[in-house]
């Protein structure tokens, strides 16, 4: 059932066509669906794009921290040596300065924090690093404890920095050079070079760590970005294809059968009923007016060409045939003979219906490709095509069979007698033909009517 139904609607459909607002409502929605999902691949590109520039800006972030921490760490190595080697307060006193006001190990670390996951390794190795740093602050401000000692240097800004810091009685029985000494030695020795080979490798490791962490967010994110562009390209390609479709569409359904339709209408033709629904709806409405149209031409022309009682050709369709057939052809015009009389003497009515029935016999005896017009009144013409004076014994069996008909009265109606002149035409004028059957009729009604004549080349021959 569901089958037939489907077949029926699909030949209704083909039948009557797909409208045009169905196509407009089908069009827009597939391009707003089309057209949303684009917008999210696009704001999902656009976000993955984000994401990896804040990925990149993230690694160089982080890795700046981390050298940032290394400086700092170098920094502070260069200030405490060069102030054990030349004992100027001021290397002590840059020495301070970066590590309780710069502060740039801490700020390091800090950005990590802010930048990193909270359980990055990143995060812990750089911390390693400054556990390590600040391990080697405590051998480094008993250095400068030691050199301010041995010199007695007055320096308030170092003296409150290290002042809690207290050397050993066995440092403090040492002499001056030997204190200068031991404060060199204690940044210069293996112990401390150690501990800067594994600040570098803790910052190396978490340099590294950086690195893998943002290649990870990259990936990913670059995963995310292909899959998000191959949606993107199909949903521009669909919507690419909705466009085509309806262009397409536009085409065929509205543009190709109006300018059929324009074609049809100039030549004042029938319109096909193709196209879309509106259009299909339109050429039945168009057809139909159409046909109503023809059909009332068809009649006024048929009146305008046809006598209203005989239903014969009339004058006016004579002349038009007279001027189109002149070659080959036989003209003949017929006269009811007393026709004044049949209305005097019986009525207007007999006198209608006889010419009727000269018209009926007239019909059933000639052939159709014979034109017979009423002329006017009782006078009738018929114009014979192939014809030549060879064939006067044809003509004469047609009339023959004519008067037959008008000498039988059973049907009611008084006898009737013809008077008819026939003249030959091959190429001569309509006029010439004319005059030429004219002057054969004459003869006839000369010789008391009830007769033929044939008008051969200007020789009259009479037909009893």
């Amino acid at each position: 059932m569901p089958f037939v139904i489907g077949a029926v609607n699909v030949k209704k459909l083909i039948k009557n066509g797909i409208k045009i607002r169905t196509i407009n409502a089908i069009v827009i929605v597939l391009a707003v669906v089309f057209s949303f999902f684009l917008f999210l691949s696009t704001s999902g590109t656009l976000r993955a794009y984000e994401q990896e520039a804040a990925a990149t800006e993230a690694f160089y972030s982080c890795e700046r921290a981390a050298n940032d921490l290394m400086e700092a760490s170098n920094y502070l190595t260069t200030q405490v040596r060069m102030f054990a080697i030349t004992l100027d307060p001021v290397y002590a006193e840059n020495f301070i300065e970066e590590q309780n006001v710069t502060m740039r190990r801490e700020d390091a670390i800090s950005t990590l924090r802010d930048s990193l996951p909270e359980d990055s390794e990143a995060i812990a190795a750089l911390e390693e690093a400054l556990k390590y740093s600040n391990d080697l602050i405590n051998t480094e401000y008993y250095s400068i404890k030691l050199g301010i000692t041995a010199e007695n240097i007055d320096s308030p800004k170092v003296t409150a920095a290290i002042g809690s810091v207290q050397l050993s009685q066995e440092d403090l029985a040492l002499s001056q050079e030997e204190k200068i000494e031991k404060c060199r030695r204690l940044v210069t020795d293996d112990y401390y070079k150690g501990e800067k080979t594994k600040i570098i490798g803790e910052v190396e490791r978490c340099i590294g760590l950086i690195e893998s962490y943002t290649e990870e967010q990259e990936t990913r994110t670059g995963e995310v970005m292909s899959s998000l562009l191959a949606r993107q390209r199909l949903f521009t390609v669909l919507l690419l294809a909705v466009i085509v479709f309806t262009v397409f569409l536009v085409i065929y359904l509205i543009l190709m059968p109006l300018t059929e339709h324009i074609k049809k209408i100039k030549a004042s033709e029938p319109l096909p009923e193709r196209g879309a629904s509106e259009l299909r709806y339109l050429s039945r409405a168009y057809n139909d007016m159409y046909e109503e149209t023809r059909k009332a031409n068809e009649s006024l022309r048929h009146a305008a060409e046809h006598d209203a009682l005989t239903r014969l050709y009339n004058r006016r369709a004579f002349d038009a045939l007279a001027h189109q057939f002149r070659d080959n052809i036989a003209l003949m015009i017929l006269d009811v003979d007393g026709f004044k009389g049949f209305n005097d003497t019986y009525g207007h009515d007999v006198g209608d219906k006889v010419l009727q029935k000269v018209a009926r016999l007239l019909k059933a005896s000639f052939r159709f490709s014979d034109y017979i017009c009423r002329f006017g009144g009782d006078e009738f013409t018929i114009i014979m095509t192939e014809m030549s004076p060879e064939l006067k014994n044809v003509i004469e069996a047609k009339v023959a069979l004519v008067r037959k008909g008008l000498f039988d009265t059973s049907d009611g109606l008084p006898k009737v007698t013809l008077s008819i002149g026939v003249s030959f035409g091959n190429g001569e004028s309509a006029d010439e033909i004319f005059k030429a059957a004219d002057t054969a009729l004459y003869d006839v009604k000369d010789r008391g009517r009830n007769g033929m004549s044939f008008n051969v080349a200007g020789e009259i021959i009479p037909v009893k």
